[in-house]
């Protein structure tokens, strides 16, 4: 959900080039980067994200938008382990914010129907934690530990290191399909 104009910009000026007070979008002076391709206009792609959000739980239920969240994450990954074109890697951000509301934010609205109304607060509770407490330690534990293991020279074979989250949320694409269609 990148609107034209950050396309637009993005074209004019990538902001992986040093610029010498030449960028027609913004002035930074010699020998820092533009870097005016990382703003983004949140709120628009906020409202249009949670739109969506609403249509697919309308339309495929909550178990298909969670599958469609983490397929959001596993074609991401999937174009990271590619690593070209540039400008595919800069329009691919955008589907780590679809995920997020599809997956994550999904997720917490599924486990907000399913809870008892005397549960529901304790039912949130554990989600985050689960999430942004316990999972969120495993997960950079772990990142450490791929990172060292594809690392060679001091530097990181960043293709090995996708493949890593890109095989992980694959498997988990799967699995959130067969719950679909199982349950």
């Amino acid at each position: 959900m990148i609107s034209a104009d950050i396309m637009r910009r993005e074209a004019e000026c990538p902001g992986n080039k040093l610029v010498d007070a030449t960028c027609p979008v913004k002035k930074r002076g010699a020998g820092r980067r533009c870097g005016h391709a990382d703003t983004a206009e949140p709120a628009p792609n906020t409202v249009e994200t949670f739109v969506l959000l609403g249509t697919l739980i309308g339309l495929i239920g909550f178990k298909w938008t969670l599958a469609v969240g983490a397929l959001s994450w596993a074609v991401m990954y999937v174009v990271y382990i590619a690593g070209r074109p540039r400008w595919l890697i800069v329009v691919s951000q955008s589907l780590h914010g679809i995920a997020y509301v599809l997956f994550m934010i999904a997720g917490q609205i599924y486990a907000n129907e399913l809870a008892r109304p005397e549960i529901r607060s304790s039912v949130q509770a554990l989600v985050f934690a689960a999430t942004t407490g316990l999972g969120l330690f495993i997960a950079t534990q772990a990142a450490g530990i791929v990172m060292d293991a594809f690392s060679a020279d001091g530097k990181f074979q960043w293709r090995k290191v996708w493949m890593v989250p890109g095989g992980i949320m694959a498997a988990g694409v799967v699995a959130l399909a067969v719950w679909s269609v199982a349950l």
